[in-house]
């Protein structure tokens, strides 16, 4: 019994101080829903600049080292790329984006969030011809003097590439 009762003793001692520590982490985890709804806002905010050709509004949402990966294309990497994308964006005949947040998580420290979605991408092709493009999209946002910025943005359609021509 007594080498049952030694065995066990620290068991539970080591289970006590595992629950201690985790309830202790537990209560020291910050309520970030205010930094979330923040994300969230910041997020429709500068998807509703980008669908009304907004350059100043979308751009005032975007930190001056950000990244924004488009597919097919070269990383934009300064604000004069960022601004050439967009206008590219804004100049095709039939433009219309929406997107959407699905999913807003705010880091531990409270200055570093994500978000990602949906988006949709209207336009005219060559011929004239309405085409949709729908895709999805990761953005990481950075708290920069009280407001959230994007530091990178991803984005990638869903429509599959067209095989490969036989020569």
């Amino acid at each position: 019994m007594k080498i049952l009762s030694r065995a066990i003793a620290p068991a539970l001692c080591l289970l006590a101080f595992t629950l201690f520590q985790c309830k202790e982490k537990k209560s020291a985890t910050k309520d970030h829903s205010a930094d979330e709804a923040a994300v969230r806002k910041a997020d429709s905010s500068w998807a509703a600049a980008a669908g009304a050709k907004q350059l100043n509004d979308f751009m005032g949402l975007v930190l001056d080292g950000a990244v924004i990966m488009p597919p097919n294309n070269p990383v934009c990497n300064n604000p004069e790329s960022i601004k050439t994308l967009m206008n590219g964006f804004f100049g095709m005949p039939g433009y219309a984006l929406v997107w959407h947040a699905d999913k807003v998580e705010v880091a531990g420290s409270g200055e570093m969030a994500y978000s990602y979605g949906n988006y949709e991408l209207n336009f005219n092709d060559a011929a004239g011809k309405p085409m949709t493009d729908k895709g999805k999209y990761a953005t990481i946002w950075k708290k920069q003097d009280g407001n959230w910025k994007v530091a990178l943005d991803i984005f990638n359609s869903d429509i599959p590439l067209a095989p490969p021509t036989q020569n």
